[in-house]
């Protein structure tokens, strides 16, 4: 079907702002819930191989784990800012 022009009444409409501000707020939800899963993981890694290796209490985050931390705190302000 790839290169058959959409009928006037099959195209999708365009969408106003309310919309586009909706749809982005749904996204930047999605990710931030799928981030918080990420950065739980990363943490307990960590936990688990200071617990292995090196018998410490002290756990010190990867570089991966920090970056979606402050993505994190990045999309908190951003929803934050949205809601009110």
């Amino acid at each position: 079907m790839s290169g058959v022009p959409l009928r006037p009444e099959s195209a999708p409409k365009p969408l106003d702002e309310d919309d586009r501000t909706t749809d982005l707020l749904r996204e930047c939800q999605k990710a931030h819930d799928v981030l918080v899963v990420v950065s739980e993981h990363l943490n307990h890694l960590a936990a688990s191989n200071a617990a292995l290796h090196l018998a410490s209490d002290k756990v010190i985050p990867s570089p991966l784990a920090a970056k979606v931390d402050s993505v994190l705190a990045g999309l908190r302000l951003a929803i934050g800012r949205h809601d009110g």
